[in-house]
């Protein structure tokens, strides 16, 4: 999935590039998958993980922006 990425897409909440996880995806899958594999053992899911932040961006030439079909995330 990391090799899918957009390279020069925009950070996320976390600050990291996707070129980032593309350029050290062979360093970082391992220690990933260890993390991710722990999480799922012990039923934890960090705080951090658990937040996201959507933005919604007007379609142009709407004429009704009170409806959710307005709007683009």
């Amino acid at each position: 999935a990391i090799k899918s990425f957009k390279p020069y897409k925009s950070p996320g909440m976390d600050n990291i590039i996707p070129m980032m996880l593309i350029q050290g995806v062979n360093t970082l899958a391992p220690i990933l998958c260890r993390i991710f594999r722990s999480c799922i053992a012990f039923g934890y899911i960090p705080l951090s993980w658990r937040n996201t932040r959507v933005i919604f961006i007007p379609k142009p030439g709407k004429e009704n922006y009170f409806e959710a079909k307005s709007f683009r995330p």
